[in-house]
């Protein structure tokens, strides 16, 4: 009896531990910022431009988890449980590259998938990335293609693959989210440069 009883005290002192210690750690959430820091705005061709839609999006499945991937390698990532995106990924990096979009084309509407069909854009921006990581103290990496159709029926006007780096001025995560960012802005940039 004397042995049960030690045993139940001595698992419920653990359990208390760990119940502590779990108390204490905090989850660090990060954002893509929408603010535009790099290109500039392009009035004369956002006036041509009535409407453009962005979306889909598919991102590869590696980072399709709550935790934040980083890259050790080319054959290895590292998911760091204590820190997430502060909303979906897929979410997060429609909402920056569709605001990163708006403000370099203040003239055109643009808006992300779904619309409704009386709203349906002229042009639709389509993307798909294969590669959104990056090293501490190396770089971020943004890979993939984006697609420029017309909304209404599909017919594609032109595919462009991309493969952007962006430095990584620290250790932290926050410091690859930051790269990250820049890669995101630089897409935007790239988007809008290669628009009719």
């Amino acid at each position: 009896m004397r042995v049960q009883l030690s045993l139940f005290l001595c698992s419920m002192f653990l359990a208390g531990c760990s119940l502590v210690g779990g108390s204490n750690v905090k989850v660090a959430y990060h954002t893509l910022s929408s603010h535009m820091s790099l290109g500039s705005a392009a009035p004369e061709k956002s006036a041509q431009i009535a409407s453009i839609g962005v979306g889909p999006l598919k991102l590869p499945s590696v980072l399709d988890r709550k935790g934040y991937v980083v890259r050790e390698d080319a054959n290895t990532v590292q998911v760091r449980e204590l820190h997430e995106w502060g909303g979906e990924l897929q979410d997060e990096f429609l909402t920056a590259i569709t605001q990163q979009i708006q403000n370099r084309l203040p003239s055109t509407r643009v808006q992300r998938i779904p619309w409704e069909i009386t709203q349906t854009p002229r042009y639709q921006v389509s993307l798909v990335v294969t590669q959104f990581d990056g090293q501490a103290q190396r770089e971020a990496v943004l890979s993939g293609t984006w697609q420029l159709q017309y909304a209404s029926d599909g017919r594609i006007v032109s595919t462009h693959p991309f493969h952007l780096q962006a430095v990584v001025r620290g250790k932290e995560i926050g410091d690859i989210v930051k790269a990250q960012t820049v890669l995101v802005e630089r897409l935007a940039q790239q988007i809008v440069e290669a628009l009719p």
